[in-house]
């Protein structure tokens, strides 16, 4: 999945409440935790493009809102997105195995087995 920019997201919501929408329907068309709707919400409240309507508790796009939304459709297609395929993988060779110690080459290795102090 590509990552979405805010602006994408807004875009989303606010289709999402053109005909008027609850936070539930806003959340699940916008792929939003409960946590990130509150804030774009927030967000957009603040910027004029949605209103809440408190007798149906739904929330709407207001004219700001409608015009950001025909003017952002109408960029995305004059700039469509090419998308590029995701690269592959390139086989890794393997990786070198560390040799096999005998016990008592293990123990000259370790400096307390060996008596060597770390100060």
């Amino acid at each position: 999945m590509l990552y979405r920019s805010r602006t994408e997201i807004a875009n989303i919501m606010l289709k999402a409440a053109k005909t008027g929408a609850g936070k539930t329907k806003i959340m699940y068309n916008a792929n939003l935790s409960y946590t990130q709707l509150t804030g774009y919400l927030y967000y957009l409240q603040q910027n004029g493009l949605i209103t809440h309507e408190a007798d149906t508790l739904l929330y709407r796009p207001t004219e700001k809102g409608l015009k950001f939304l025909n003017l952002s459709n109408k960029l995305s297609k004059m700039t469509p997105v090419q998308t590029q395929p995701v690269p592959q993988p390139t086989p890794q060779t393997k990786p070198t195995l560390i040799p096999k110690l005998s016990r008592s080459e293990y123990a000259d290795l370790s400096p307390i087995r060996s008596g060597y102090s770390l100060n």
